[in-house]
């Protein structure tokens, strides 16, 4: 009986399920941050960016925590959400 294409559909399926919900509770809780703390509406967009980089960040620092070796590679995809996520709030600041 073959168990093992069953077992990794099920890792699949819970890493998944795992991402989606600390995604979940990250988006709306930094919404819920923005709406009532800072009593500002925020672009889904850049809460998307927000939590990238900060999953980024926290890679780094488990590789940097780890000693593990640090490519450069790593630094490129939050820089490129920086420059999306800085160009988003200028394009938001210039249509008001």
């Amino acid at each position: 009986m073959e168990l093992i294409p069953l077992v990794f559909l099920a890792v699949a399926l819970a890493i998944v399920l795992m991402c989606g919900f600390y995604f979940a509770i990250a988006y709306f809780g930094l919404k819920f941050l923005f709406k009532k703390v800072f009593h500002r509406s925020v672009d889904p967009v850049i809460l998307l960016a927000v939590i990238t980089i900060c999953a980024f960040f926290i890679q780094i620092g488990q590789r940097l925590w780890y000693h593990q070796s640090l490519e450069a590679t790593l630094l490129l995809p939050p820089i490129a959400v920086l420059f999306v996520l800085l160009r988003r709030i200028r394009m938001r600041n210039r249509q008001r």
